[in-house]
C-alpha cells in the first residue's frame, strides 16, 4: 500500500566545540530512507545559538530535505545555509543545494547522478558547482547492517574568493563507503567515507568522513551525535586544510 510521508519539522538544539563547520561534501546516506514503500519524506531543521560574555556570538543553521521514492526511482533534494559571528566578524558563512537521482538496476546495483552547488567564502570558496554519475553496489542489506560503495566520476569547476577571479576546472573521482547499523529499534549509527581525487593528480584529493549516532526517545523525538572531519590536501588559495565538526541535536518527526 502507498504511504505518504509527510514534511518532517526538527528543531535541533547544537552544541559546537572547538570546530570550524562546513559543507565541502554532502554525506547523502543520512537523506535515504528505509523503506521500501513508494511516497515523499521531508524534513526541515533549525538551530542557533547566542553567547554574551566578554564578546558576543552568534550561531544559526538551517536545513531543508524533500525526499521521493517511487518503485526503482529516488530523487533527493537537499539545501542547506550556515553562519557565525563573532564581534561582527564573519566567522563562518557557508551554503550548499544538492540534487540526486538513484535508480535501482538489480538486487545489487544502484546507479546515481548528482548535481551540487556551495560557497564558503571564509575558506575562499566563491563557489563550487558539481555534476556527477556512476555505479552505487549494495555489499550488505538486513535488519541490522548496511553497507554500500560507489564509484563515480564528477565535473568540478570551482572559483575562489580573489581579486584576480582564479577559476578551476577538473574531473574528479568520487569513491565512498557507507556503513549504517541497527542494534536496537529506533536506534541507527551511520558512518560514510569519501575519497576525491583529481583525475589526472592523484595527490590532489580531499577526504570526508561523517558520522552519526540516533536514539529515538519515541517514535516522534530523535536525540542524535554528529560527527564531520573534511581534509583538503589542496584547498582553494592555500586556506584551512582539515576542519572538525561535533554536534547534538534533538529532532522531532511526524510521519502519517
Amino acid at each position: 500500500m502507498r504511504k505518504f510521508i509527510i514534511p518532517t519539522f526538527a528543531i535541533l538544539i547544537i552544541i559546537h566545540l572547538p570546530t570550524i563547520g562546513h559543507c565541502q561534501l554532502v554525506n547523502a546516506e543520512k537523506f535515504r530512507i528505509r523503506t521500501d514503500s513508494n511516497g515523499w519524506f521531508g524534513e526541515i531543521g533549525m538551530n542557533g545559538s547566542f553567547i554574551q560574555s566578554t564578546s558576543k556570538v552568534i550561531q544559526a543553521e538551517g536545513n531543508l530535505l524533500a525526499e521521493y521514492k517511487r518503485n526503482k526511482h529516488l530523487f533527493i533534494a537537499a539545501a542547506y545555509y550556515g553562519f557565525l559571528k563573532g564581534d561582527e566578524v564573519q566567522l563562518v558563512d557557508e551554503a550548499m543545494l544538492h540534487l540526486r537521482y538513484n535508480i535501482k538496476c538489480n538486487k545489487y546495483l544502484r546507479w546515481e547522478a548528482f548535481v551540487q552547488f556551495q560557497q564558503n567564502e571564509i575558506l575562499n570558496l566563491k563557489s563550487r558547482f558539481l555534476l556527477g554519475t556512476g555505479p552505487r553496489f549494495k555489499l550488505v542489506d538486513n535488519k541490522k547492517i548496511r553497507m554500500y560503495a560507489a564509484s563515480l566520476m564528477m565535473y568540478e569547476h570551482e572559483e575562489e574568493v580573489s581579486q584576480n577571479q582564479i577559476t578551476h576546472e577538473n574531473f574528479r573521482s568520487s569513491s565512498y563507503l557507507s556503513f549504517s547499523l541497527f542494534p536496537y529499534e529506533r536506534t541507527e549509527f551511520i558512518t560514510t567515507t569519501y575519497f576525491q581525487p583529481l583525475v589526472n593528480e592523484f595527490y590532489d584529493y580531499r577526504i570526508l568522513n561523517q558520522s552519526s549516532l540516533k536514539y529515538g526517545i519515541n517514535k516522534h523525538f530523535f536525540i542524535s551525535i554528529n560527527y564531520n572531519h573534511f581534509y583538503d590536501r589542496r584547498p582553494p588559495n592555500e586556506t584551512l586544510k582539515q576542519t572538525s565538526k561535533v554536534t547534538t541535536g534533538i529532532s522531532y518527526k511526524i510521519k502519517v
